[in-house]
């Protein structure tokens, strides 16, 4: 054979096998096509593995940006007094694995109480053991952190504690009890989240969640909301008793279909097979972040409102609104006054709001927002145009208020600075500051007034 006739032949035999791995890779995306098109095997697969991956390295990345600290490194806590503040009463601070090693030299602290000064005086321990036999959440290796979020501290010096996860899906873990040496007494993992109150009575009516598929229909309409991920997380209202047993729970997307609010999901509506879809950025529709609950004392100061009523705060609607639990059904909505609130609290016959995002960005972008019950007029409350502050107040992530006994006061936390503002309500004017920065954790979720302790502390003197 000629050397000639030998190159045309191998040319002829490289184009067939050119032409056959062109064939068949036209074959399998052909296949691909109708497998993502009529859903056939492997779709489920890959889009289950896809769903998973993506998710945790949303949660990753966004909890990952959220936890550096904004402000300047300290070695320690500061405790500033800038104008009248009372030396009177305790200060109970959420805390966190890591933190506040002096005192809790393992794992950090749950929580703490300290005086106006800064010196603790009390601190519950952390064992993030009690959370080892997680189900259903997908972590990823030790870059996921369960941590402490809602508190709520009884006469005897016991807590009730509602847990996060960063760098988990879902984000919502659970529930559990302390006492006052920081013994574990029952703990519930039925994924609750963010804050919670306690009634008169004893029971818990806390935030909870769970993962469905999307898309997810709203209650008596045509309409259904979607997701690129495939999955949404669903909220609710859970309400349990003392020990931790479940009496009830009310589902928000039904409460708020049902009570007539279905246009408060934003997004372009798409008509695929006829069924209209709102497409949502996130795949937290909702994002149920705080539930109040209406004491008799505050019924008899509200008109239209009544005893167990529950105000509540949806960050990803920027809606806040009272539910009533025994029809559920929403009797009075505000939607539209902020951009992705927290903490809602009653004063002065309208809520109270931290507004993370709708305030003025000369003062940092964010503002305490209060809205008229009656006429749902929005006004801020602070900082005020005309009072300078000492530093910028923000905080994209949470942010939470708590009123004094006397209802003129709030203890405001920066939880990305890791910082907690006394602010005088009637004047704007800033009174107090507390800063924590040891161990290089920064975030504080929360901050609370305690008039008087009936327990003994177990911190009898320390630094500040």
């Amino acid at each position: 054979m000629s050397k000639q006739r030998f190159l045309s032949m191998k040319i002829k035999i490289d184009k067939l096998k050119a032409l056959s791995l062109f064939s068949i890779a036209l074959l399998f995306f052909a296949y691909g096509m109708a497998a993502e098109h009529y859903k056939l095997f492997p779709y489920s697969i890959i889009r289950n593995a896809n769903q998973a991956l993506d998710a945790l390295l949303v949660v990753y990345d966004r909890d990952e940006q959220a936890s550096q600290p904004q402000a300047e490194n300290l070695a320690g806590a500061a405790v500033r007094n800038i104008s009248g503040h009372r030396s009177d009463g305790f200060i109970l601070i959420t805390g966190g694995p890591g933190y506040l090693k002096k005192h809790s030299t393992h794992n950090g602290c749950l929580a703490w109480l300290m005086d106006r000064a800064g010196e603790m005086k009390h601190v519950w321990h952390y064992d993030p053991a009690i959370w080892d036999d997680l189900k259903g959440v997908a972590t990823i290796g030790d870059k996921s952190v369960i941590y402490p979020i809602g508190l709520h501290l009884y006469e005897d010096g016991g807590i009730l504690v509602s847990f996060q996860g960063r760098n988990c899906f879902p984000y919502a873990i659970g529930i559990a009890r302390f006492d006052r040496d920081s013994n574990l007494i029952w703990k519930k993992q039925s994924r609750n989240h963010h804050w919670f109150s306690v009634g008169s009575d004893g029971k818990i009516y806390v935030p909870s969640l769970r993962v469905v598929d999307s898309p997810l229909l709203i209650p008596g309409t045509a309409a259904s909301i979607s997701t690129a991920s495939q999955k949404l997380l669903s909220d609710s209202i859970m309400i349990l008793n003392p020990d931790g047993s479940v009496v009830d729970e009310i589902p928000m997307l039904e409460a708020l279909a049902n009570s007539g609010w279905i246009g408060l999901w934003q997004g372009a509506p798409q008509i695929g097979d006829g069924t209209p879809e709102i497409n949502v950025d996130s795949d937290d529709p909702t994002h149920l972040n705080d539930v109040r609950i209406v004491t008799e004392q505050l019924s008899a100061e509200l008109p239209g409102v009544k005893t167990g009523d529950l105000l509540v705060s949806f960050r990803s609607l920027n809606a806040v609104g009272i539910l009533d639990p025994e029809t559920r059904r929403f009797k009075w909505m505000s939607a539209g006054a902020t951009l992705r609130q927290h903490s809602p609290r009653f004063y002065n016959a309208g809520v109270l709001m931290f507004d993370n995002m709708g305030g003025s960005p000369v003062h940092g972008g964010a503002r305490l927002l209060w809205v008229d019950l009656a006429t749902r007029t929005p006004k801020t409350l602070f900082p005020w145009e005309a009072n300078p502050i000492h530093g910028p107040f923000r905080t994209t992530t949470a942010g939470h208020i708590d009123l004094d006994a006397a209802n003129d006061r709030a203890l405001v936390t920066l939880t990305d600075q890791g910082a907690v503002w006394e602010v005088d309500l009637m004047s704007g004017k800033v009174l107090w500051e507390y800063v924590y920065a040891y161990d290089g954790e920064r975030r504080l979720f929360g901050a609370q007034y305690v008039d008087e302790v009936s327990f003994p502390m177990n911190v009898e003197k320390s630094d500040p």
